[in-house]
This record gives C-alpha cells, structure tokens and sequence, in this order.
C-alpha cells in the first residue's frame, strides 16, 4: 500500500521555499510495504492536509462576539508534539484578538495525535507554530 503523507504546516512556509520543502518531504514521507521512512522533518497530521481541514471544520467555531464586531485575523499556536505522537499547547506566538485566541487555544488543545517527525527512522519531540486564520464572509 502507498501513502503520501504531507506536512502539517506546509502552509506556513515561505513562498520561494513551499514547493521545494514540499518535494523533499513528500519524497521522504513516502512509505511502501518494502520500505520504511528513516526522515520525517515535521509531524505529520492523520490523514495529511485534508485530514487537517476536516478537523478545523468540526473543531474551530467562530466565536460569536468576533462576528458581531468583525474581528478578523490569525492566530499562531505553538504546539510540541512528542516522541509518541502525543499533543501539548504552549501558548500563543501571534495574537489577533481575545475571543479569536481563545477559540485557537480551544481547537489546538483538541489536535489528535499526530505521525512524529523522524531522525534515523527514531521519532522525535518537535515544537510546531500552527496558524489559525479566521475570516469572515
């Protein structure tokens, strides 16, 4: 069985550097029955970017108040993920506006369990800046 798997934040790269760092890790993230993945640079989340946008459908509300007056903006969220794969919120890099950093706060904490980033094919710790932009329409 093939699987890609794609970085969690592929988004937050910057533009020059997207699709090159994108290659590089679809090509290392790669995995088949005959081969196993020895480099994984990021975490990867369960079932790649579309899994990721399943779960900022179900998990991230737009609070009410920031409706009514029109708030918009990102939110960045510092993330570690563990060895094993395991989530933990350590607090906010970039703030927008209160009821918007506690609606991030509140979607980060429910991140599941994620695939480790890999050195030597041995998962390791890594702190990831996740980005929450919040727009109306």
């Amino acid at each position: 069985m093939r699987s890609l798997l794609f970085p969690l934040l592929v988004c937050c790269l910057s533009t020059a550097g997207r699709a090159q760092f994108a290659a590089a890790v679809t090509t290392a993230a790669m995995s088949t029955a005959a081969t196993t993945v020895a480099y994984r640079p990021l975490p990867v989340f369960p079932g790649g970017e579309k899994g990721f946008t399943r779960f900022l459908q179900q998990q991230l509300e737009y609070p009410e108040v920031a409706r009514e007056y029109g708030l918009e903006g990102t939110v960045v969220v510092a993330v570690e993920v563990r060895a094993d794969g395991k989530t933990r919120v350590l607090g906010l890099v970039a703030s927008s506006s209160e009821p918007l950093d506690r609606a991030a706060l509140r979607a980060a904490a429910q991140l599941p369990r994620l695939l480790p980033a890999l050195e030597g094919g041995r998962p390791v710790a890594r702190q990831l800046h996740v980005p929450f932009r919040f727009r109306l329409r």
